[in-house]
């Protein structure tokens, strides 16, 4: 089949295993790209000075912050094979400067992008779209990650007014810790967010939420309290 009649999510024609999105794609897409950076300063060298500069650089812009780990994030994507599934697969193969470095940049450009949703400065869909991307490459990265950028998917959702969407992830986070509280939060928000507004619904998962150990942490109280009244 000629690659431009190959769909972004059907298998790649090369016989991988892998999406085309994710496999000859992603090499074709960065290829020239690829070329460039290697033709200069070394991947890794302009890896560690973005990532540098957006983790350790804590009077930047948010702004700033994110267009340094977009960069950083974009010189491993070029570089990606679809045997890596963890960021620690990555960082073992490509020989990264700092351990952790790949997991952290994850962590931090997740989050701020969020942000940067939630207050205007981002399109939110885009950041879904990124954080699908991260959760798809690298299925087996670590418990503590995953639940992170789970979490940072429904607030996106949630932002871009995808809320059953929204629900349904936050339902699944809900099944993958039913002991902690940030499901069901992340759940009454979707509701309450909803022009449709659902308060019953969200009482009721707050109030599941409010039995949980972590719920201080939460603010679950607060957040129930300001429903109900």
């Amino acid at each position: 089949m000629p690659a431009d009649d190959v769909g972004r999510n059907d298998p790649c024609p090369c016989g991988s295993g892998a999406k085309y999105k994710y496999c000859c794609l992603r090499k074709k897409k960065h290829q020239r790209s690829r070329q460039q950076n290697d033709e200069g300063a070394s991947w890794r060298e302009e890896f560690k000075k973005l990532h540098q500069e957006g983790i350790h650089n804590y009077g930047a812009r948010p702004v700033d912050i994110i267009i340094r780990l977009t960069k950083a994030w974009e010189l491993v994507e070029q570089r990606l094979e679809p045997s890596d599934t963890s960021p620690r697969d990555v960082e073992n193969r490509l020989g990264f400067p700092e351990a952790e470095s790949l997991k952290d940049l994850l962590d931090l450009l997740a989050v701020k992008s969020v942000d940067a949703a939630s207050a205007g400065d981002a399109d939110p869909s885009k950041v879904v779209d990124m954080l699908e991307t991260f959760i798809d490459q690298f299925p087996d990265m670590d418990e503590e990650l995953a639940d992170w950028l789970h979490q940072m998917r429904v607030e996106a959702l949630t932002h871009a007014g995808r809320y059953d969407e929204a629900l349904e992830r936050a339902q699944q986070l809900i099944d993958r810790k039913p002991d902690t509280a940030v499901g069901y939060v992340l759940a009454a928000d979707a509701l309450k967010r909803n022009p449709d507004r659902d308060e019953a619904g969200a009482v009721e998962y707050l109030e599941e939420a409010n039995s949980k150990e972590d719920a201080p942490d939460w603010d679950v109280e607060a957040r129930l309290n300001h429903l109900v009244d």
